[in-house]
């Protein structure tokens, strides 16, 4: 492995790997389960840029050490549902320390009861207001 590759984990290996698809994008398709001839999802991109072999069996566990996540942010960020603005916003998350190995629970809420978008389990942000997508009035008859 070359010096240069050996500087990509975290966030530099992520942004890297959002250059290059935004840069190519004809070679990016997240449903692509990690590569699929010169087609890649974002983990694949991120596993041939860190300098690794093209290897499906390994590429979630090794892009998701490579950058320090835990299972379940790794697991969001792969899904092949994922957008290129939500991979970005991620990546200026985890560029800014706010996405750590240590992060999220299996539900996906930090030590202090928050998922990635800032509600708690109840759809109140940190000052209490509700969700936008959450009813106004009563949902239960008394």
């Amino acid at each position: 492995m070359s010096t240069e590759t050996e500087k990509l984990r975290g966030a530099a290996l992520l942004l890297a790997a959002i250059e290059h698809i935004i840069t190519h994008p004809e070679s990016w398709d997240q449903a692509v389960i990690w590569h699929d001839g010169d087609r890649h999802c974002l983990f694949g991109w991120c596993q041939i840029i860190a300098g690794l072999s093209p290897d499906a069996d390994y590429c979630f566990e090794e892009v998701r050490d490579l950058l320090g996540l835990c299972t379940p942010d790794a697991a969001w960020l792969c899904a092949p549902s994922r957008t290129m603005d939500q991979i970005r916003w991620f990546a200026d998350e985890l560029a800014a320390g706010r996405i750590t190995m240590t992060g999220r629970d299996c539900e996906g809420y930090d030590a202090e009861g928050y998922d990635r978008f800032g509600f708690d389990r109840f759809g109140f942000d940190r000052q209490g207001r509700r969700a936008p997508w959450l009813c106004t009035y009563s949902c239960v008859q008394l």
